[in-house]
C-alpha cells in the first residue's frame, strides 16, 4: 500500500523562543530563511506586540508576542496554544527550556508534523533550571523529530542526560553562523559620536577586546587580573569590554581597586553593527568564559580577522581549532602569557586572523548554518509523507 501524500506549496515554519532581541541567534536564523521557500513566524513567550515594535517590526517575518509575564502564566500558555493554532505550522522550531517544552507539548496536541528542538549549550541544565523543569525539558524532547546542537560539545553534553537509542538517534549537529557580508561592511565606517572618545584608545594602544554579557560565566573578572600582570610587568594595553549585565559594577569596582582604570575600559551595550566597527581595530579578542555551547562573538572577531585566545571549554577549542590560542579557564597568567605573545608578534597574530577568517568562510557562516536548516526542514517533512512543492535538494 503506497503512502498517502500530502502536497504543501509553502511550509510554515514557526521559530518559538522565550524573547526575542535582534542579536538573538534564533531570530537571526529566522530572518535568513528563504521565504520565497518557506513561510516563516516568530513566536516570543514574554514579549509582547508591543516590545515587538520599531526596529523588530521592520523585519520581513511575522512576529507575535504573546505576553506571558512568568513562567506559571497560565493566560500565557493558553495564548501561546492558541497563537500556535491559527497559524498552523508545518514545522515548529524550538530554541528555550520553557517556551520549547510548551510548544512541543502544544505541538503534540495540534498534530504540527515536525518538530525540531535547537539546544544552545554545553553546560548541564542544572546550572540554570530547577529539578522539575529539566525533567520537563527532557519529558518534552520525546515529541521532537531532531534535537539540534549548535557544537559537538553541546551534543556530547546532551547525549549524556537523553534516554533511549530512539531518541539519541535524533541529535546531530548543526553550527551557528556568522553574518560575515555584515562584518565586512562596517570595516571602514566610522564610530557613532557617543562612542568618538575610543578613537583615541583604539589608535594609540595595543587593544584587547571582549564582547559578552558582564555574567559569571564569561568570567571577565579573570581577563581584569590578566590586565593586572599585564600592567605590572610594563606591558600596557588596554581591554575594551563591550556589554552590559548585573556584575558590571562588581567589575567595575574591582577595577578601581586594582588601580586598572587607564587600562580598562567599559562601552556598555551598543549596537552590533558599531561592535563590529570596534572588533575591525582591536589587536586581539578574548573569551575567558567558563563554559560555552557556540560563541558567535568568538566567531565574528575571526571573521573580522581578529586573533582569538579563548577558554578550553565547550565548544570554544572546536570552533577555534588552529586559528587562536586556547588556555585553560580561570587563569589569568595564562591569559596573560597569550596576549604577550601576540603583542610582541605581529606576524602571528596577522596569521592567526587569516586563519580564523578561512575557518568562519568555510565552516560557520550564517548562510551555510540557514541551509541546513532549510535542508532539515524539507527533509523531515518529507519523512512524515510531505511533499514540498517548488523545493528539491537543489535548491539548497
Amino acid at each position: 500500500m503506497e503512502r498517502e501524500v500530502t502536497r504543501v506549496s509553502k511550509p510554515i515554519v514557526l521559530h518559538l523562543v522565550n524573547s526575542v532581541s535582534p542579536t538573538s541567534i534564533p531570530f537571526e536564523i529566522a530572518q535568513h530563511i528563504d521565504t520565497t521557500l518557506f513561510e516563516v513566524v516568530v513566536v516570543s513567550y514574554y514579549d509582547t506586540d508591543s516590545t515587538l515594535e520599531g526596529s523588530l517590526r521592520s523585519s520581513r517575518l511575522k512576529l507575535v508576542g504573546i505576553g506571558a509575564k512568568r513562567k506559571s502564566d497560565m493566560g500565557g500558555c493558553l495564548r501561546l496554544y492558541r497563537a500556535m493554532a491559527r497559524v498552523a505550522p508545518d514545522v515548529l522550531h524550538t530554541h528555550h527550556n520553557l517556551s520549547g517544552s510548551l510548544g512541543r507539548l502544544f505541538a503534540k496536541r495540534l498534530g504540527v508534523p515536525v518538530v525540531i528542538d535547537t539546544e544552545h549549550s554545553s553546560q548541564s541544565r542544572n546550572h540554570r533550571y530547577t529539578y522539575g523543569a529539566e525533567w520537563v525539558n527532557r519529558w518534552a524532547l520525546r515529541w521532537a523529530d531532531a534535537i539540534v546542537c549548535n557544537s559537538r560539545a553541546t551534543q556530547k553534553a546532551l547525549l549524556g542526560k537523553v534516554r533511549g537509542q530512539k531518541q539519541r538517534g535524533k541529535v546531530l549537529v548543526i553550527y551557528n553562523g556568522v553574518d560575515i557580508h555584515k562584518v565586512d561592511t562596517k570595516r571602514e565606517e566610522d564610530l557613532p559620536a557617543d562612542l568618538l572618545w575610543l578613537d583615541g584608545v583604539l589608535e594609540n594602544n595595543f587593544t584587547i577586546c571582549n564582547v559578552a554579557g558582564l555574567r559569571r560565566v564569561k568570567d571577565q573578572r579573570t581577563l581584569i587580573l590578566a590586565m593586572k600582570i599585564l600592567r605590572d610587568e610594563s606591558q600596557g594595553g588596554v581591554l575594551i569590554f563591550v556589554g552590559e549585565g548585573k556584575l558590571k559594577k562588581r567589575l567595575s569596582l574591582e577595577v578601581a581597586q586594582l588601580g586598572l582604570e587607564k587600562n580598562v575600559v567599559f562601552t556598555g551595550m551598543i549596537q552590533r553593527e558599531d561592535v563590529y566597527k570596534i572588533l575591525q581595530r582591536c589587536n586581539v579578542f578574548v573569551m575567558s568564559s567558563l563554559w560555552e555551547g557556540f560563541c558567535v562573538a568568538v566567531a565574528e572577531a575571526m571573521a573580522a580577522r581578529v586573533p582569538v585566545i579563548v577558554t578550553k571549554v565547550g565548544g570554544l577549542p572546536e570552533l577555534v581549532g588552529n586559528a587562536g590560542v586556547c588556555v585553560p579557564s580561570s587563569d589569568p597568567n595564562a591569559i596573560a602569557k597569550a596576549i604577550m605573545t601576540l603583542m610582541h608578534n605581529s606576524d602571528k597574530a596577522r596569521e592567526l586572523g587569516e586563519v580564523g577568517r578561512r575557518r568562519v568562510e568555510e565552516s560557520f557562516s550564517l548562510n551555510k548554518t540557514v541551509e541546513e536548516y532549510e535542508r532539515l526542514y524539507v527533509d523531515l517533512l518529507e519523512e512524515k509523507g510531505y511533499e514540498v512543492k517548488g523545493i528539491s535538494r537543489g535548491c539548497f
